[in-house]
């Protein structure tokens, strides 16, 4: 009866009725493909409806945007939503392209990766350390060459340079990477990304070794993972991450071997050799941190070793006074909360000490610069400088909140 086919058209409008239209649906016109391909990117079943897909994605095709709001668009949505602190990424010109026009392979497809290719797209190579400085000028740069009228393929080839698939040459670096890689994916696709859960694991997997056992990390096995890496988010970025076969095989000994305390012996003969053999200063950096991490902990340290840490404490460290404006800032929320450690300032203030002072250098103290002082006080073998007057700003405009409520880190009152 007529009551029977409402009911069944109401249950099943697939079958027989069109399915109602939002007016954001109306605006939202991408082909099937697209569509098809985001939703298993992001997890989603097949039968979601359009709703379901990232708000970021949705917004790109509001009409009557330009490049610059979409470009914002993607900021927003990055910046808001990370999972890993003091992992920031990193965005530059050509990552929010890629992004805005939604390349993912850079123009990689099946299961190889062109080394060409290897920092653009969906990447662990586009996760490059940069700080804000560096960020700024490459944008200055990226408007130099959109705006000239004229532009020779050297300087292009200059802009790529600096856009290089490089391997981190310690640990740190290397984590560094794989955290803000993770915190893209987390972004852009959400946490049913088969993609980010596959990272979210390693990094899990990889925090859990010792200190000693990171820097002993060769650079061959670290290149090797992130080529790895590379060549799976291909595969995930061309929407055909899932089912029985959803992960390369390499990729599946790779993470095994991670969870097994194993990264020495990860190694994937396909890696291009130019990644392989870095440049010489790179070796040597690299050997120079491993050869200082083993004379402070190894009593047989050779004569050589233990003459350069003779000479980097006696005469190699840099010591200078705390910044007066930043005595003057912290003095009154000090005060009135116990002097808390660097860390909680920062939580409670929503952001991290990486965040907060990211252009230091790899032997600056972090502690003396932001709060004036250290536990490891005259013995500290970092260096102890004064905050540069970009640093003061951009820590008081950060901590404000400490600044002005300071009773909120206890949970009191005012």
């Amino acid at each position: 009866d007529a009551a029977t086919l409402r009911d069944f058209l109401t249950k099943a409008p697939g079958q027989g009725a069109p399915a109602p239209v939002t007016p954001e649906e109306t605006t939202f016109k991408v082909s099937a493909g697209e569509k098809a391909r985001m939703r298993t990117m992001c997890g989603i079943a097949d039968e979601a409806g359009d709703e379901c897909l990232p708000k970021w994605f949705r917004d790109l095709f509001t009409k009557h945007q330009d490049d610059i709001s979409k470009a914002q668009i993607i900021a927003e949505a990055v910046n808001a939503s990370w999972i890993l602190e003091d992992a920031e990424v990193p965005l530059y010109p050509s990552l929010i392209k890629s992004i805005r026009t939604r390349n993912w392979t850079a123009q990689d497809l099946g299961t190889k990766a062109a080394l060409v290719h290897a920092a653009s797209g969906l990447s662990p190579f586009a996760m490059i350390d940069l700080t804000e400085e560096d960020v700024a000028e490459m944008k200055l740069a990226h408007d130099d060459l959109t705006n000239a009228t004229t532009v020779s393929a050297s300087e292009y080839k200059a802009a790529r340079a600096k856009l290089a698939p490089r391997t981190p040459v310690d640990s740190d670096g290397f984590m560094l990477m794989l955290k803000r890689y993770t915190n893209l994916l987390h972004a852009l696709f959400t946490a049913m990304s088969p993609m980010y859960i596959q990272m979210y694991g390693i990094v899990k997997a990889l925090k859990g070794y010792s200190r000693h056992a990171k820097e002993r990390f060769s650079h061959e096995a670290m290149t090797s993972i992130l080529w790895i890496i590379l060549l799976q988010s291909r595969i995930y970025a061309q929407g055909k991450m899932e089912g029985d076969d959803a992960c390369l095989g390499e990729f599946v000994n790779m993470v095994n071997q991670i969870k097994a305390k194993q990264v020495g012996s990860i190694k994937h003969d396909e890696v291009p050799t130019q990644l392989l053999n870095p440049p010489a200063s790179k070796k040597r950096k690299e050997q120079s941190v491993v050869a200082q991490t083993e004379c402070d902990k190894d009593t047989r340290e050779t004569e050589n070793v233990r003459g350069k840490r003779q000479k980097a404490n006696k005469g190699g460290r840099i010591v200078q006074p705390y910044s007066k404006e930043l005595l003057e800032f912290f003095k009154e929320p000090n005060g009135a909360t116990g002097n808390p450690y660097l860390g909680q300032i920062c939580k409670y203030c929503g952001t991290s000490p990486e965040q907060l002072v990211p252009d230091l250098g790899r032997d600056d103290c972090r502690n003396f610069v932001v709060l004036g002082g250290c536990k490891y006080g005259s013995s500290c073998r970092f260096n102890h400088k004064t905050a540069s007057k970009r640093q003061v700003e951009k820590i008081t405009n950060m901590l404000k909140r400490f600044k002005e409520e300071p009773l909120g880190l206890r949970g009191e009152n005012h």
